[in-house]
């Protein structure tokens, strides 16, 4: 069971804002300066939704 915010088989992608975006890897939800939800991906990932390895 993953912590609350947490969703996925090793509790690493989380939901994002009000239309279900789902960020991955363990990145963070942030509400940009253009007021829209984003993924801001961890260090070595990227994507729209951080499923990039880079």
């Amino acid at each position: 069971v993953c912590v609350n915010g947490w969703q996925g088989v090793d509790c690493r992608a989380s939901s994002c804002g009000p239309h279900g975006l789902i960020c991955h890897n363990g990145a963070s939800c942030i509400l940009n300066s253009n007021s829209a939800y984003v993924c801001q991906c961890k260090h070595l990932w990227s994507g729209p939704t951080c499923e990039q390895r880079l």
